[in-house]
């Protein structure tokens, strides 16, 4: 079996670079001799219409009008390009062109009147050829539209035969691909047109045709046919079982059937070889084109565009181990890297260290990979780029990317506080280089009589309380290392003993990260979840208490308590917490709403609603289904002591809550 590389390099071999194909193609365009549709195929995301519309066309028009300066009688050939996405029907493609040739033709057409479509339909059996194909299916719908004008202005000289039709997306039409071709090679053979096929052939007829007979498809249900004679016989890939009278078959094998019985892809391939003269492969170097794509699109920003060209190679390198060269990808991960950047213009350095992450997850997202999931109230860490077991690929991830490019979750507040609190502790690291804790990141380069000595060093340290929370998960992550590859296992209970109490002991929020997330295999990352599961329980126990006294003060003041929550909620979201309203005494806030102004409640209730505001809270956020149903049922708008206002408001949080409490709701 051949390797990746060579499979990489055989591809190469027989693709032709974007400087070929342009040659290739203007050597088309001077074919006098034989007429024929000329095809580049593709794969989907390869860039194929770019290169079309930014490489190819300008090539074609400098050529046309460079022959137009040295042959002023030289008609230079115009380009109509269509997208057949979606296309249902041939007359669809001649409306769409027609569009086109309005604007080749550059004048402005006015509002039709009915004289004037009998005028034009009464001259259609004067014309010939492909131009008058295209302008019957148009009057078929004319409204609209004056074709006197039109007419008027193909008759005075202009040609089709001086256009160039650009056909794209010939794989996702709608139409049935064999039509479509018998419809172009109209233009071929009645007007000399020239015509590009832009296509992944790879699709085509992959999908189910939807205009299939319903008496075909009756025929191919029918259960005395054999269809494995009919498999051998036309190389099919269709499920040969043979299927009871009961027994169901899916919609994609019945349309397998159709397309063996009535010989579809043979039909193609006929049609194609009387169509298609050439085929081109087109598949670019994906560096150069992620290079160019950044020129263009972050030329107006350009420290952004300086980080993405330097990440550059390692972006390449992602896509090919993913095998996911797609250029739609490279873009949308633009797209995030353009509103992370709004947030982060003070950090760069942090965003240009997470670059790869981000293409990372824009990858895996696009190509339904599963992401490394976040467990605890961890925020940031280190990941391996491609597998577990790798330490020398690894990047830095932030739960808010994967929250940002799989649920468009974007918090601008948080996701600066974030990245501020990752550069403290970076900062803290950077001052202790020394610091037995920091050396331990390194452990599998060294000697084993040096690892002991630094985890005896860190015990000591540990157990005078001298390391912030902030870095006692990294520290079980790498002691968790060292016993699951025979380290005495006292050295994970003496470090877990001592961080227990250091946290029993603590008066503040006390927060847990963890910065490294690649072990030394599977016993390693399951002994590290254990522990560090306890220790998560202990300091979520303190969290709350410490929570609950935040909101008790937060509703201390009756006459601003709203807007004091408000301000809370938009400057401390932080989706790692697990719960929120949880905490709540819920017969405070009762009271409060009694006695509170119809202002208090409005903020209130636009609070709620934007700290509640993904579709995925119930991944967080479950733990506050109980509170919010008791706020919920505890709320009387119809009270008579309430003004008109007061009552609208209350409703209007109700709805709010029920909103909310259906997305948290448990599943039964």
């Amino acid at each position: 079996m051949r390797g990746k590389e060579e499979i990489h390099a055989a591809m190469k071999n027989t693709c032709l670079s974007s400087e070929e194909i342009i040659a290739s193609f203007l050597n088309y365009l001077d074919n006098t001799i034989y007429s024929y549709a000329y095809m580049l195929d593709g794969s989907w995301g390869s860039g194929k219409t770019f290169f079309v519309k930014n490489m190819l066309i300008p090539a074609i028009e400098k050529r046309e009008e460079e022959k137009k300066t040295c042959n002023p009688v030289y008609k230079e050939k115009k380009i109509l390009y269509v997208s057949l996405y979606g296309i249902k029907d041939t007359e669809e493609i001649s409306r769409l062109l027609y569009i086109e040739l309005r604007h080749v033709i550059a004048e402005e057409l006015t509002p039709d009147v009915p004289d004037k479509i009998q005028s034009c339909k009464a001259r259609l059996s004067s014309w010939i050829g492909t131009t008058g194909k295209i302008l019957a299916d148009v009057v078929k719908d004319a409204k609209g539209i004056d074709l006197e004008n039109i007419f008027n202005k193909v008759s005075s000289g202009f040609s089709l035969e001086n256009c160039i039709f650009i056909f794209d997306d010939l794989e996702r039409t709608s139409c049935n691909i064999n039509d479509i071709l018998g419809y172009i090679n109209n233009f071929i053979e009645h007007d000399q047109i020239k015509v590009l096929l832009i296509a992944n052939e790879a699709e085509i007829n992959t999908v189910p045709q939807l205009d299939t007979n319903p008496e075909e498809l009756l025929v191919c249900l029918h259960d005395k046919i054999d269809f494995s004679s009919l498999e051998e016989q036309n190389h099919s890939s269709m499920q040969t079982e043979k299927k009871g009278p009961n027994q169901k078959i899916s919609v994609n094998q019945l349309m397998k059937r159709a397309n063996t019985i009535f010989t579809r892809n043979q039909a193609y391939r006929q049609i194609k070889e009387k169509v298609v003269g050439e085929t081109v492969k087109y598949q670019p170097v994906y560096l150069d084109m992620i290079k160019e794509l950044t020129e263009k699109h972050l030329y107006e920003n350009e420290v952004l565009k300086k980080i993405v060209i330097r990440r550059a190679d390692k972006i390449n390198e992602i896509a090919e181990h993913y095998e996911h060269m797609n250029l739609r990808t490279f873009l949308f991960f633009l797209s995030k890297m353009v509103n992370l950047y709004e947030c982060l213009q003070e950090h760069t350095k942090t965003l240009e260290k997470m670059t790869d992450y981000i293409f990372l997850t824009a990858v895996k997202y696009k190509t339904g990979r599963n992401l490394e999931k976040w467990d605890g109230s961890g925020s940031f860490g280190i990941r391996s780029v491609y597998n577990w077991f790798d330490f020398r690929n690894r990047c830095l991830a932030f739960r808010f990317v994967d929250e940002f490019i799989l649920y468009g979750k974007f918090n601008a507040n948080e996701i600066s506080e974030t990245v501020t609190l990752y550069e403290l502790m970076e900062q803290k690291n950077a001052e202790n280089e020394n610091d037995p804790a920091k050396k331990l990141q390194n452990w599998m380069t060294m000697q084993e009589e040096t690892l002991k000595t630094l985890l005896d060093e860190v015990l000591v340290k540990m157990e005078a309380n001298e390391y912030a929370f902030e870095v006692y998960l990294s520290i079980l992550h790498n002691f968790a290392n060292a016993v699951s590859i025979g380290f005495d296992e006292s050295y994970l209970n003496r470090i877990m003993l001592y961080m227990k109490q250091n946290i029993e002991k603590a008066t503040g929020r006390i927060e847990l990260q963890i910065t490294n997330t690649c072990f030394a295999g599977k016993g390693a990352r399951e002994l590290f979840n254990s522990k560090r599961t306890e220790l998560c329980d202990m300091a979520e126990i303190k969290n709350s208490s410490q929570k609950r006294e935040e909101m008790e003060d937060l509703l201390s003041d009756g006459t601003v308590w709203g807007d004091r929550v408000e301000f809370y909620i938009r400057e401390h979201t932080n989706v790692g917490d697990n719960s929120f309203i949880s905490a709540w005494n819920i017969d405070r806030v009762l009271v409060l709403i009694d006695e509170s102004d119809s202002e208090n409640i409005e903020k209130f209730r636009y609070a709620l609603d934007y700290f509640y505001r993904f579709s995925n809270i119930t991944e967080f956020y479950q733990a506050d289904y109980p509170n919010l149903k008791r706020l919920h049922d505890g709320l009387s708008p119809d009270k008579p002591q309430y003004d008109l206002i007061k009552r609208k408001n209350i409703e209007w949080l109700k709805d709010v809550i029920a909103s909310k409490m259906e997305l948290l709701k448990p599943q039964e």
